[in-house]
């Protein structure tokens, strides 16, 4: 099994966008958590890219 990915925390200053942001990258992050023994390799990727731009997008909006 993969490592544990901890969830985002939402802060009170938080705008939309961080939210939206916040609550994908947590979907994504529940479904590796939750799922990875029967993930695909390719949905694995798809994944993992997809919590890695979130997490660049939040850096620049911070």
């Amino acid at each position: 099994m993969g490592n544990y990915i901890e969830l985002m925390k939402h802060e009170e200053t938080d705008n939309q966008g961080l939210t939206v942001l916040k609550d994908s990258f947590n979907q994504d992050a529940q479904n590796m958590n939750l799922h990875w023994p029967k993930l695909s390799m390719e949905r694995r990727r798809e994944l993992t890219t997809n919590m890695k731009s979130i997490q660049s997008r939040l850096l620049t909006l911070k």
